[in-house]
């Protein structure tokens, strides 16, 4: 190693083994030869061989150790054929621009290819299992991939500030895409998940600016904070399973796409009046958050909760039908809903969570079920968003439920049952006392 005047290098046919560093920064070195014998080339044999333009990795060589070729900066081309064992060996190779992996590597380590800024195309072989994190971070002129089947994780960063990166071509196959794995694909157009995936990390797109779409071929899936942060031009949301995306688990910021599309289509089809299926139990928190396309929603009796923000800021939300099965509705579930003006409530209601119906502004009469227990804070009123404007509130029940705090304007009417009047008075509804009316 530092031979900085040795040009070329014809390794003798009888060598099995290049050691650790044998080479390592021979500046000048320009051809290597390596012969058929050669099974194993140790761990940064080749490191900054910064004048090296191609090497030719013998068939015999079944293992390449970390950081083998790393910092060789004009490297343009290598070809790994049968390689069984892949580590990092590329790190920093700025110039390259075509790598051939072999049918036998069952892994892209962590960082295996970050750095190769050059690096426009590469094909994965379907004995890839896993794609490691960083694997390909900064390969900022790989313009497109196709990811085979047999990969079932796509590591944290795999594919992070892959500027050029236009198409993803996911074959059904990945379960997992982990945290900024394509964050900073700034030039990505169209995704689609394919239905393997349940789970997509935090931060996953990040900063895709360039993200007009999305087609959801999933399940029930799993999809973490800011997942889609930053997405501003994300116009279409699709998916094929209305029931399994009313159950799936959405973070709580920039993880359901549709807060920043503000649509959904449902099998090509735009949604405007949603229809919840029979078989949904549960609409998730976040499930249809910035939907503003949604212009009437029906909830069936198979569904026991609607989630926190589950409708949070569907600006064009005008009726919501609840069905005789849902118990709760969470906190913020219709914040923001400015346009919503008839809701039908279900028998079975107990809870109606803090903000649920926060700056619902054109919100004017609403009759509350018998089975009401619970009224939580500012359910019916606003401290921060829009105005609420509601005139009438009729209750069904006889007895009152428990209220938080500010749940309902000291301007609104209260109506009540024919002598139930000092049943809310004794209750703690006393500051209501103007308010509350028989009928």
């Amino acid at each position: 190693s530092g031979c900085k005047n040795l040009q070329s290098i014809t390794i003798p046919d009888n060598v099995v083994e290049i050691d650790d560093y044998a080479f390592y920064g021979c500046a000048s070195i320009t051809t290597i030869n390596i012969p058929s014998s050669v099974t194993r080339i140790g761990k940064e044999a080749f490191r900054d061989c910064v004048s090296l333009t191609s090497i030719t990795i013998p068939d015999s060589v079944t293992e390449l150790d970390e950081y083998a070729l790393s910092g060789c900066y004009n490297l343009r081309s290598i070809s790994l054929n049968d390689l069984t064992l892949l580590q990092n060996i590329l790190k920093e190779c700025y110039l390259i621009n075509s790598i051939t992996l072999g049918k036998g590597i069952t892994e892209i380590p962590n960082g295996c290819f970050n750095g190769c800024y050059s690096l426009q195309n590469i094909v994965i072989p379907e004995s890839i299992t896993k794609i490691g994190s960083s694997a390909f971070y900064d390969c900022t002129n790989l313009q497109s991939i196709t990811i085979p089947r047999s990969v079932t994780k796509i590591g944290s960063g795999a594919f992070n500030h892959c500027h050029a990166l236009r198409s993803i071509d996911f074959e059904c196959g990945t379960i997992s895409i982990e945290d900024y794995a394509f964050g900073d694909c700034i030039n990505l157009q169209s995704i689609t998940i394919p239905r393997s995936v349940t789970e997509i990390g935090y931060g996953a797109f990040y900063n895709c600016q360039a993200l007009r779409s999305i087609y959801f071929e999933c399940g029930t899936i799993s999809i973490h904070n800011n997942a889609f942060e930053y997405c501003s031009r994300l116009n279409e949301v699709h998916i094929t399973n209305l029931s399994a995306w009313c159950m799936s688990s959405f973070g709580k910021t920039f993880s359901n796409p549709i807060s920043q599309a503000n649509c959904l289509f449902v099998n090509g089809k735009r949604v405007t009046n949603l229809v919840v299926p029979n078989n949904v139990t549960k609409i998730s928190s976040y499930a249809f958050q910035g939907c503003h396309s949604l212009g009437s929603v029906t909830i069936p009796n198979s569904v026991t909760t609607i989630g926190y923000c589950a409708f949070e800021d569907c600006k064009s939300l005008g009726i919501v039908t609840i069905g005789n099965g849902t118990t709760t509705i969470g906190g913020a579930a219709f914040i923001g809903c400015k346009n919503l003006s008839n809701i039908t409530l279900g028998n079975r209601v107990n809870i109606i969570g803090s903000w649920a119906f926060s700056g619902c502004e054109s919100l004017n009469y609403i009759t509350i079920p018998s089975s009401i227990k619970h009224i939580e804070d500012y359910a019916f009123t606003s401290l921060y968003v829009g105005g609420n404007n509601l005139c009438s509130i009729t209750f069904k029940g006889a007895l009152p439920p428990s209220m938080g705090q500010n749940a309902i304007s000291a301007h609104t009417l209260i109506y009540v049952p024919r002598g139930s009047r000092r049943n809310y008075l004794n209750s703690g509804w006393i500051k209501y006392a103007y308010n509350i009316y028989e009928k």
